[in-house]
C-alpha cells in the first residue's frame, strides 16, 4: 500500500480554507446557505424566532477562532516530530477530524435552526463545495 504524508502545510492550508468559509458565510449571509432566498428555497420558513440560528453563528464563530493557527506552537510540535512520522501522521489526522466534527456539529444545529436541504447546503459549504464561485474581479457569483 502507499503511504500518503500529510504535512504540516496541507494541514495549515485546510485551517485556513475551512476559517475562510466560515468567515464568508459570517460576513456575507446574503451570499451564502444562509441567505433567506436560498432557506425558502429550500422549502423552509424563514424562522421567526431566530434563537436557533443564532446557536448556529455562535457555533461558527466559535469553530473559526479555533482554526486560527498558532503556528509557532504547531511548528514546535512538527519539529519535535519530525523524526516520527506517526505522531506527525496522526496529529494532522486528529486535527482533521475535529474540523469535520465541527463541520458536523454546526450542520445539526443548523438543520433545527433552518431545515435539513439548507443544513446540507452548509455542509457541502463548509467541505469545500460551495453555491458560489469567485469570479475573476473578486465579486461572488452563483454557480
Amino acid at each position: 500500500w502507499p503511504v500518503l504524508e500529510l504535512t504540516r502545510e496541507d494541514l495549515f492550508e485546510e485551517k485556513a480554507r475551512f476559517a475562510a468559509c466560515l468567515r464568508f458565510c459570517l460576513e456575507r449571509p446574503d451570499q451564502s446557505w444562509m441567505s433567506p432566498s436560498v432557506i425558502t428555497s429550500n422549502d423552509f420558513e424563514m424562522p421567526e424566532d431566530d434563537a436557533n440560528l443564532r446557536e448556529v453563528v455562535i457555533a461558527m464563530i466559535c469553530a473559526r477562532d479555533a482554526m486560527d493557527v498558532n503556528e509557532e506552537e504547531e511548528n514546535a510540535f512538527f519539529v519535535n516530530a519530525e523524526e516520527n512520522f506517526m505522531i506527525k501522521t496522526e496529529y494532522i489526522i486528529s486535527e482533521l477530524r475535529e474540523m469535520r466534527g465541527l463541520t458536523e456539529s454546526i450542520a445539526s444545529i443548523a438543520e433545527i435552526a433552518v431545515g435539513e436541504k439548507s443544513a446540507a447546503q452548509l455542509r457541502s459549504e463548509l467541505y469545500g463545495q460551495t453555491i458560489f464561485k469567485i469570479s475573476e474581479d473578486g465579486s461572488e457569483e452563483e454557480e
